[in-house]
């Protein structure tokens, strides 16, 4: 057992919430609650690529939306 809970997470633990789809393109974001980054899943070829975000520490993403400009 980690540890975790619904709100507190163990040190390097992994907290995927809401994700998001581009409705026209060829990804899927997940949002990393406690991780503080953003995966980018590839549909086409399940490649995934990591998207820090500026302060891990501060910045935690919930829910991801996805705009007609492919813009998260």
């Amino acid at each position: 057992m980690s540890g975790s809970d619904f709100n507190t997470a163990a040190p390097w633990s992994e907290g995927p919430r809401r994700m998001g789809a581009d409705k026209t393109g060829d990804y899927v974001w997940v949002c990393d609650w406690w991780g503080g980054i953003l995966p980018r899943i590839d549909i086409r070829t399940q490649k995934v690529t990591i998207v820090p975000l500026p302060r891990p520490d501060a910045l935690q993403p919930y829910q991801a939306a996805v705009d007609s400009h492919h813009n998260v």
